[in-house]
């Protein structure tokens, strides 16, 4: 039984509770009316007004509230999808500086003392680049790139990355750095 389902569950207990303590305190109130004399017959809306306030003790407020979270969950991907659609779009005023293959080997060359990573460039990302280098077209220049996107709340998208440029058009492009930083407050 996963958490959701026990939340339901408690939400449907509590259901219960808040009806039982409406039907003691009408029923308190027919003790009174009847102590003072006042008679009221059980008319057929009443029935109905229980009837109907019992199901949506019960079943249909941890429903909306169910819903609400689903809802909530669905409008989050959705939102995620969107913020993945504008990480993929590396734009002219992201390109920093040309550098050739052999100048970004060279910098990202990984000299971890405790040998977790392999001494090669890019470290565990070295398959991904040379996927990116075999990918690479005759007339392509490698810029370097920083690109940051405001995410959600007080946070940032940091993506680091080289991107290929051919006859001005940004092309594709390989990231390896990826971080959210916090937004300073003015």
């Amino acid at each position: 039984m996963n958490i959701w389902n026990l939340v339901l569950l408690f939400y449907i207990a509590i259901g219960f509770i808040v009806l039982v303590l409406w039907e003691w305190t009408r029923r308190q109130n027919l003790k009174e009316q009847r102590a003072n004399h006042v008679a009221k017959s059980l008319s057929t809306f009443d029935v109905m007004a229980f009837s109907l306030l019992a199901v949506f003790c019960v079943f249909l407020w941890p429903l909306s509230l169910y819903l609400f979270r689903v809802n909530h969950l669905v409008s989050k991907s959705q939102t995620s999808e969107q913020n993945i659609e504008l990480l993929r779009s590396v734009r002219p005023e992201h390109l920093l500086e040309a550098m050739s293959l052999s100048e970004i080997e060279q910098h990202h060359r990984i000299k971890d003392p405790l040998q977790a990573a392999p001494e090669l460039p890019f470290g565990h990302l070295h398959q991904s680049w040379l996927q990116f280098n075999n990918a690479l077209p005759e007339n392509a220049d490698i810029h370097r790139f920083e690109a940051e996107w405001r995410t959600y709340g007080k946070h940032n998208q940091v993506l680091k990355g080289y991107a290929l440029v051919v006859d001005g058009t940004i092309g594709e492009y390989f990231v390896y750095s990826c971080y959210s930083s916090v937004v300073p407050v003015d």
